[in-house]
């Protein structure tokens, strides 16, 4: 035996022990049987846990036994493969419903008549909480009952309902026997002679409930007296109110048409029509009455025709920052501005008058100067800043009920110190005397809102005619909301 040993190892023959895989990834197992010199095989086992992916699961060789440099040892690894959850929405109807039933039933205060049909439900399979769009399962899901509401209206006397009252009242109106005869005339009606009396009555309106009247209601509120004239007589007398009797007819006056329909066309500012009856009367006061088909026309307004008016801007700035800007001069006076967007719409004219409200808003964007500065600066504009006064005036301007400390404070290049009615100015060159104002403050009567740049400068602005100047408290119109309230009159 000694010398087969010694023989096999003159040969050059080696062996390694097998490694304990366990615990290890398959890159690692890899790695260490490469190392030993041992080759290896590979086959995989699926499981759910995450944590286990690529770790080794067994190895088919045991560990610490010795095999040949170059054996192969196979082992298995875990692969993962996410575990597939299976959930379901709830039952839902789906398909054409059948009619099972209808009737009324009360909701609230409302009578509301129903259809209910029957539908067949389903419901959505999930995998892992994933719907494919076309996964439906029955399992456990039975027939729907659907309630379709046809009509809902509030019925007098029906599901506690009664309609309200609306008391309305008419005219007032005589009645009873006249409280006063006021005197007699007489007078021509057409061509009859007629005397007249005139009484005087009380009078009293109807009272109706919810548009009714019930026959003996009613009120004399708001009523007085009425006077109504009474004929006592009427006569055709020849010779008077223009009465000749008899008549010999000698002429007809113009027809009269009724009963017609319009063809509702007016090319030209005329409408043609058909009449059916007509009418005419003679010098005598006699009418006469035929019926048939008659041609006529009346005057009519031809369509109207749309125009426009200018682009001009509205609204707010748009975008956050102007697309330019720059200055000018006006009069000694140098005038910043910026250039900002507009949204621009223009005026509808319907036969050239625009009704005070109706825009197009085909118009692109425009743009507007915003004046952001007006000031008088040294060598622009050919202004030069004049001299200073050789000495300052601080004068302190005191009024009665302006408040405690509320003063008003100028300078002046004399002494400008004066008093009068509810105020007085006290001036010093060493700066401004003490307020006196004591009297309480003014209390404001009536609010307005400040004026912005784009009232001042956009006629498009609803403040245009009345905003000269940022910041005046002289704005009608808050239409955003962001706009400060400020006092327009003091009490």
């Amino acid at each position: 035996m000694r010398k087969r040993i010694g023989r096999f190892r003159k040969t050059g023959v080696r062996k390694v022990t097998i490694p304990n895989l366990s615990g290890l990834t398959r890159s690692q197992s890899q790695a260490l049987l490469s190392s030993l010199g041992l080759s290896y095989s590979e086959s995989t086992i699926n499981t759910s846990d995450s944590g286990l992916a690529n770790y080794i699961q067994s190895q088919s060789s045991s560990s610490g036994s010795t095999v040949l440099i170059g054996s192969s040892v196979p082992f298995v690894y875990y692969n993962y493969v996410p575990s597939v959850i299976t959930t379901y929405g709830p039952c839902e109807a789906y398909g054409s419903g059948t009619q099972i039933g209808s009737g009324n039933q009360c909701s609230g205060e409302y009578y509301q008549a129903y259809i209910d049909y029957s539908y067949n439900s389903r419901k959505k399979i999930y995998l892992n909480d994933v719907w494919d769009g076309s996964s439906y399962s029955t399992d456990g899901c039975s027939p729907i009952t659907s309630r379709s509401i046809t009509s809902s209206t509030q019925v007098n006397g029906q599901c506690g309902y009664t309609t309200p009252i609306t008391y309305t009242y008419g005219p007032c109106e005589a009645y009873g026997s006249p409280i006063q005869t006021l005197g007699s005339s007489n007078g021509c009606s057409s061509t009859f002679y007629q005397e007249y009396t005139t009484y005087r009555y009380n009078t009293r309106k109807k009272i109706y409930a919810n548009g009714s009247w019930d026959g003996s209601s009613y009120s004399t509120d708001g009523c007085g007296t009425t006077d109504i004239t009474v004929t006592t007589s009427s006569n055709q007398i020849n010779g008077v109110c223009g009465y000749v009797a008899p008549c010999s007819i000698v002429s007809y006056s113009g027809w009269t048409y009724g009963e017609a329909n319009w063809s509702g066309s007016c090319p030209s500012g005329t409408e043609s029509g058909t009449a059916y009856t007509r009418s005419r009367t003679d010098n005598c006061g006699n009418t006469y009455n035929e019926s048939g088909y008659y041609s006529v026309t009346r005057p009519c307004t031809p369509p109207s025709t749309t125009t426009y008016g200018s682009c001009q801007a509205y609204g707010e700035a748009l975008g956050s920052s102007p697309v330019g800007g720059g200055s000018y001069c006006s009069g000694t006076y140098t005038v910043g501005y910026q250039t900002w967007p507009y949204a621009a719409r223009r005026t509808i004219l319907i036969n050239g008058s625009w009704d005070g409200y109706s825009y197009d808003y085909s118009c692109s964007n425009i743009n507007q100067n915003i004046v952001i500065s007006n000031q008088q600066i040294d060598g622009s504009c050919g202004y030069t800043t004049p001299p200073p006064p050789s000495t300052t005036w601080y004068c302190t301007e005191s009024y009665n009920g302006g408040g405690v400390g509320n003063c008003g404070y100028s300078t002046s290049t004399f002494n400008n110190s004066a008093s009068g009615s509810g105020y007085s100015r006290s001036c010093s060159t060493s700066g401004y005397p003490s307020c006196q104002s004591t009297n309480p403050v003014q209390t404001c009567t009536s609010y307005k809102y400040n004026c912005k740049s784009y009232d001042v400068t956009n006629s498009a602005s609803n403040n245009y005619f009345q905003c000269y100047n940022v910041g005046d408290c002289t704005a009608n119109n808050n239409s955003d909301g962001s706009r400060s309230t400020c006092c327009a009159a003091y009490s």
